[in-house]
């Protein structure tokens, strides 16, 4: 509780309007997940979405069955905290959501809460009338009333009546509402009883007001709960309005009756600080998280207090907490990465039931090897060492992740030797020692105690000597270099966020740093950023410069942005790097700038076209999507057809294609476009259960996808009426359908282990081949109708052959089909072209014995079924580089970066989802003991039920995704890292029933 009220009161402080640098777009990062502390968390009332807020400046939405975001709600940002987002309320319908920023445009709208109609994902309304921050907001049980909290201690009260929907495009401005006196400090929290009859107030200074409504509507305060102490950090009405529980500061945990009258002191045994808490749906329970020393959360019975069990599930504790509408689980966020995990007590133990994580990891260790500017290489570890007490955490947390900013690849290892050349912080000097003092001090052996951090609010993080004697220091807010009286010399002023670790390389000429889950490259003389990378978990990376320019590995691109700020009333655009592909995919550009370490010169070797400043990409957006039908971003029907219906409108550029996408795949696709405004009307058949839809345009600039309008399709009768009940935590995605309404599988299953060329021989490919098909074959009658199988082993995966199959696939699938294509062979550039190297290739003369990459990708880029390929190559990654020894003309065989070839299948224009064995530079592992590759023997495990790790029956991709990764690195001694790489519009992919 203590870090979320210092992120209310800085969020408090900043309340200035965004300068015309901040207007500009900004690259930011999107790691499919938070990279900050979540401040809110809440089900909607369904049980079927989970909302997060967090300090990260979004709100996402996530679906519970499956895990995956849904929805992103972004508005507009600056450096730091500037952007932040209170801790959002949700109308009791689910549909609205309210927040504020510290970004409003100056003027009487600075202090504007704003509304969200998720129905439409548009702001449509505007409360105004606060003088300060709105910290907090709360609308009444029936949601009659809405509550606000802000940094003055003013409490308002609107009533949701005034509320009458947009006038056109704008949003409504709300003016009325009355305001409650009282608090002397910020108020952060507000909670009522069932009717509203009686509210409560909780502000910074620990101050708890209980307020009774009169019969003329108005509220009087009946007291102090914490009664001057000061000790109370929070406090909330249970549901049913018989208890109001509170704590925090002191570690005690009080329980009073609905009218403020004490009831107990709940003996928790902890000793603590209480981060926070949640009643369950009817009352009888409650949760409890605490501090990092315990990193528990624990339940307990009302009124008895009894402890029923704990969760200690989470290192660094659990930031917010909310229950399911079932009653029985609960959904923590917190970790060292900002995951939530959903789990319930079974006989006192808490037993996970389902984890939804971002693809990003903390990062709390770094080190740095640059002894010359041709190898710049960062190591760096998402390992929090909590067993630590000294802090010196960062100098212990492990390393076991390397980046190559002039390779741009990376290397996980628990080698240790991999890390003997790499420096971390140094707090030695010539003679003299530095360490922690306190949260805004160092100790200096010569000087005794300095103050480096001037600011109220922050706090040290890391800290190194420089060569030259001065001090780098990283805050929760600041990077700045200081001199050993502590007196600032320098500042980076392009950081952004908190600095966990820094690391000069030995001369100086570079300073690496770790902050959220990316690291930095800086030079440190101009306090100017060279470049930052980013790495998932799977190992997918990013790397980019300040000018946009950018490397990545084939699914690195979904990771960085730009982010369009838009004026107050509306909410932000983001659009990933590969929206822009052409303009930024420049690696050498990248690697320029960090061997020269100046952004200038760096880019300048690019040509003259480029520039060191970020690109205004406001003059190189995609075509705008405006949806008339279906109006609703969710709804459900009984009619088999939805009629569509979008305006798609380019503002300079002419269009030059537009796609109707159903679930991820072209169902219908418009061509020779005159102008720059086209109008989609076209009437489509819905498959049985979920439907996406979505639009694809084009420019002469940039290409993207719009936001999606889901349509349930009820093909069956709805079962006889039976109560109201929440959606399960684990709810099955696939619906029981009579065998004509199944999806039918078509596969290609090519294998080739023994050539024509007998050198090209290769160990089990063909038993890879057949392997999987059978596994896929086995699915008849389960989760398809009928399955179709082609297995081309060796002579039989000729050129001509495999033509052929993916000449039967498309005149075989139809959109409510899945297509899947199992390739296991060599493959080979020669010159920027990818050819899989079928039975009878000849290698001088690949252009007429290969098979192209674009025959697959014109075939499956084009299908109307959703499409997945598995890739299983000796160097998958990168394609086939290994064959150069095969280059008998002596010819140059110029190797084209392997994600090049997957990033042009798997673009929201093509829709195909790839699953390649192995990453750049990598070899597939294969094994006699095993009888296939590691990649093919994962995925048999895999599909056959291994990867089936919530138990709902369903193998799905993502599910199926992380068990290969895991498996493959395990089987292969972490020298081989399979990739996954989907297209953004494709969501749930379920592959295989099993029993």
């Amino acid at each position: 509780m203590v870090r979320s009220v210092l992120l209310l009161s800085v969020l408090a402080s900043l309340c200035t309007g965004l300068s015309a640098q901040d207007e500009k777009p900004r690259l930011v990062i999107d790691s499919r997940g938070h990279s900050g502390i979540v401040g809110q968390i809440s089900f909607t009332p369904d049980g079927s979405q989970l909302i997060t807020g967090c300090e990260d400046k979004v709100i996402r939405v996530w679906d519970v069955a499956t895990g995956e975001i849904t929805q992103t709600y972004r508005h507009r940002q600056g450096d730091n905290f500037e952007g932040a987002m209170s801790p959002f309320g949700m109308s009791p319908d689910g549909r609205y959501l309210t927040f504020s920023t510290s970004t409003g445009q100056p003027g009487e709208s600075a202090f504007d809460l704003r509304m969200i109609d998720r129905q439409q994902n548009k702001i449509v309304a505007l409360f105004r009338g606060h003088q300060a921050a709105v910290m907090c907001s709360h609308f009444s049980s029936d949601g009659s009333q809405l509550f606000t909290g802000d940094a003055s201690g003013s409490v308002r009260i609107w009533n949701m009546s005034s509320f009458t929907g947009m006038s056109g495009d704008q949003p409504q401005v709300i003016t009325d509402s009355v305001f409650l006196v009282g608090h002397t400090a910020g108020v952060g929290m507000i909670s009522t009883n069932p009717d509203a009859s009686m509210l409560l107030s909780v502000d910074t200074a620990g101050q708890g007001f209980v307020w009774q409504r009169q019969p003329n509507g108005f509220y009087n305060g009946l007291g102090d709960l914490g009664q001057g102490s000061g000790n109370l950090g929070m406090a909330l009405y249970s549901p049913d309005g018989q208890y109001i529980v509170g704590g925090g500061r002191n570690g005690q945990v009080y329980l009073w009756g609905g009218d403020g009258s004490p009831i107990r002191t709940i003996d928790t045994a902890m000793g603590g600080i209480l981060f926070y808490f949640a009643f369950s749906p009817d009352s009888s329970r409650l949760a409890l998280s605490w501090s990092r020393e315990s990193c528990s959360v624990d339940v307990y019975d009302l009124p008895g207090g009894n402890l029923l069990g704990s969760y200690k599930g989470q290192p660094s504790g659990t930031s917010r907490m909310c229950w399911h509408p079932d009653g029985e689980s609960i959904a923590c966020a917190g970790g060292d990465n900002n995951d939530v995990e959903i789990w319930k007590l079974v006989n006192g133990q808490a037993q996970v039931i389902r984890s939804i994580e971002g693809d990003g990891a903390g990062i709390w260790s770094a080190a740095i090897d640059a002894d010359s500017e041709e190898s710049v290489r960062v190591a760096f570890g998402n390992r929090n060492d909590y067993t630590d007490t000294t802090h010196d955490e960062e100098l212990d947390d492990p390393l076991h992740r390397i980046f190559d900013f002039i390779e741009m690849s990376f290397l996980d290892t628990e080698d240790s030797a991999a890390f003997s050349d790499f420096r971390r912080a140094n707090w030695s000097n010539s003679g003299v020692n530095v360490s922690y003092g306190t949260v805004t001090h160092l100790n200096l052996s010569n000087a005794g105690q300095v103050q480096v951090i001037p600011n109220a609010g922050d706090s040290i993080r890391s800290f190194s000597f420089l060569p030259n004697g001065n001090l780098i220091v990283g805050s929760q807010y600041l990077l700045g270099i200081y001199s050993q009286s502590g007196q600032q010399v320098g500042i980076f002023p392009e950081q952004i966020g908190p600095t966990f670790a820094v690391a000069p390389s030995k001369d100086g000429k570079y300073l690496a740093t770790a902050s959220g889950d990316a690291i930095h490259l800086w030079n440190p003389e101009s306090g100017r950023k060279l470049a930052s990378a980013f790495v998932s978990r799977s190992g997918e990376w990013v790397c980019w410069a300040p000018s946009g320019h950018y490397a990545a590995s084939p699914g690195g691109e979904r990771y960085v942005g730009w982010h369009v700020n838009k004026p107050a009333n509306q909410l932000s655009e983001f659009f990933p790097s590969s929206v822009f592909r052409e303009q930024f995919h420049k690696p050498e550009i990248v690697r320029a700038v960090v061997k020269t370490r100046s952004l200038e010169e760096g880019v300048s070797s690019g040509g003259r076209e480029e520039t060191p400043e970020p690109a205004d990409i406001t003059k190189l957006l995609p075509p705008d999507v405006v949806w008339i039908s279906p109006a609703q971003t969710r709804g459900s029907s009984d009619d088999s057809q939805v009629h569509v219906k979008t305006t798609v409108k380019s503002d300079g550029s002419p269009l030059r294609e537009v796609k109707l996408l159903l679930n991820g795949k072209a169902v219908e696709t418009f061509y020779n476009i005159d102008g720059e405004t086209y109008e989609v009307d076209h009437t489509l058949d819905l498959l049985p259960g979920e439907n996406r839809l979505s639009i694809f345009a084009k420019n002469e600039n940039s290409g993207a996808t719009s936001e999606e309008r889901v349509v349930h399709y009820r093909a069956l009768p709805d079962p006889a009426p039976s109560p109201a009940s929440p959606a399960p935590v684990v709810a099955a995605v696939v619906e029981d359908l009579p065998a004509e309404m199944m999806p039918n599988l078509y596969m290609l299953s090519v294998g080739v282990s023994e050539y024509k060329n007998s050198e090209l021989t290769l160990g089990f490919c063909d038993d890879d081949a057949r392997a999987v098909a059978d596994v896929f074959a086995g699915q008849k009658g389960k989760l398809f109708n009928k399955t179709e199988i082609r297995t081309l082993i060796d002579a039989d995966a000729s050129r001509d052959g495999i033509l052929e199959g993916l000449e039967w696939l498309q005149a075989s699938a139809t959109q409510k089909d899945i297509i899947i294509l199992f390739l296991a062979a060599h493959g080979m550039n020669e010159g920027r072209n990818y050819y899989l190297v079928p039975w009878d290739a000849e290698l001088d003369s690949l252009r007429r014995s290969g098979v192209a990459w674009g025959d697959f990708a014109d075939i499956l880029g084009n299908l109307p079924s959703k499409t997945l390929m598995f890739l299983d190559t000796c160097h998958s990654g990168q394609l086939g580089d290994n064959l150069y020894k095969f280059n008998t003309r002596g010819a140059s065989k110029n190797v084209a970066d392997a994600s090049e070839a997957i990033r042009e299948l798997t673009s929201d224009e093509n829709g195909v989802v790839v699953m390649a064995a192995s990453t750049q530079g990598e070899e597939s592992v294969e094994h006699e003991d095993w009888g296939h590759g590691a990649f093919t023997l994962a995925l048999i495990e895999g599909l056959t039920g291994k990867a089936d790790f919530i138990e709902d029956g369903l193998i799905q991709l993502r599910e199926l995704d992380t068990y290969v990764a895991e498996r493959v690195k395990e089987l292969s001694g972490g020298i081989q890292h399979p990739t996954t790489v989907k297209p953004s519009s494709i969501s749930r992919f379920p592959l295989i029933r099993v029993e």
